[in-house]
């Protein structure tokens, strides 16, 4: 399946309203088993094209401003999601790149 056009045209659209209701603080009316799927989409992706794909990409659209709150929330829950401890997560971080991986 490739990506097209329309593809990134609705995901973008869908990005910004997403955006605009976390401004608003307008979020009470978005299903859990949504924000569930769409954080899960996108940790497989990001890893996808990171990891298994060798890209080096930004975490963050440079146009965004993610507090480290946020950033602390979501990673937090992602650990216990999978019964991690900041100690595992620090065996990770250390790790190289793959951009940086010798032959990578």
């Amino acid at each position: 399946m490739s990506w097209s056009e329309d593809d990134t045209r609705a995901l973008r659209e869908l990005c910004a309203r997403l955006d605009a209701k976390c401004a608003e603080q307008e979020t009470a009316d978005v299903p859990d088993e949504l924000v569930t799927a769409l954080l899960t989409s996108a940790t497989s992706l990001f890893r996808a094209t990171t990891h298994e794909g060798g890209r080096s990409i930004p975490a963050f659209a440079e146009s965004s401003a993610v507090p480290a709150t946020s950033v602390v929330v979501a990673v937090s829950a992602m650990l216990r999601a999978v019964n991690m401890n900041p100690f595992d997560l620090s065996m990770w971080f250390n790790r190289p790149l793959p951009m940086e991986r010798p032959g990578g």
